[in-house]
């Protein structure tokens, strides 16, 4: 067997497959027990949940078996992917696309069934399989029942990807928040022109939140220092935070000095 097949929207599935940002993932426990599911209910020793990547595909999850990913070339999910439809091979050594696959000489693989996962409308990125060393005749029901689970991986995914975007989000937001406080070299402009040090400590309390602190000039010699404590925490607070922050507490106007009283909101 040489090469494998290649969807024709292969550049999109891939960029597709990027986004699930496979390799961030700091635990896969749910979907091994997913494919510990998958192997009893339809009583083979192995089951899978495979991304099929440019060259390889990696097991995503997996129970009955140590490796965690075979060449794209031989992988039987690489066949998978090219329809909706799930992927039915009840003998491979009978069959003639796949006996004389390595999988099936060596590995002694016999049957399989793998249901593609769509994580975007027609962009299949992998497939939840199961495969036994012996024939296996699929029922039906045994189809039903991988095809409810195949909607539940793909769901598992999507909500991996979600909670990483959500992540970067966050850090950003935390990153904005901190980007608010006044800059060191503030601090030193403001010391150069006022005879006091300033020292502060600033710990968000978690994420983000409605906690900042500021300090103007004035005047000659005379400093504003403010601090704002907004009710509740989290993304609300933080927003009230910024809008806040967009109004300087004090500025300029032909006259001298215009105040904007920097007082506690709640």
């Amino acid at each position: 067997m040489q090469g494998f097949p290649i969807p024709p929207n292969e550049k999109e599935r891939l960029r597709e497959l990027r986004t699930l940002r496979f390799g961030e993932w700091d635990t896969r426990a749910s979907l091994d027990d997913l494919c510990a599911v998958a192997a009893r209910l339809l009583e083979t020793p192995m089951a899978l949940i495979s991304l099929v990547d440019r060259d390889e595909v990696l097991f995503a999850g997996k129970t009955g078996l140590d490796a965690d990913r075979v060449a794209r070339e031989i992988a039987f999910c690489a066949h998978t992917i090219m329809t909706s439809e799930p992927l039915i091979i009840e003998d491979a050594t009978s069959d003639p696309c796949f006996c004389h696959n390595p999988l099936v000489t060596e590995s002694n693989i016999r049957s399989y069934l793998g249901i593609p996962l769509e994580t975007a409308p027609g962009l299949r990125i992998g497939a939840l399989c199961v495969l036994g060393h012996k024939p296996h005749a699929f029922a039906e029901s045994e189809l039903q029942t991988m095809t409810k689970l195949a909607g539940i991986a793909a769901s598992l995914l999507k909500c991996y990807r979600a909670t990483l975007d959500l992540n970067d989000q966050m850090a950003r937001a935390i990153e904005l928040q901190e980007q608010m406080l006044p800059s060191q070299a503030r601090i030193d402009d403001i010391q150069a022109g006022c005879p006091l040090e300033v020292a502060s400590c600033y710990q968000a309390r978690d994420g983000v939140g409605g906690d900042i602190w500021g300090i103007e000039a004035t005047g000659p010699q005379r400093l504003l220092l403010y601090v704002a404590d907004f009710t509740g925490h989290g993304l609300a607070a933080a927003l009230n935070t910024a809008r806040f922050h967009s109004f300087r507490p004090y500025r300029g106007t032909a006259h001298g000095q215009a105040r904007i009283d920097a007082a506690a909101v709640e």
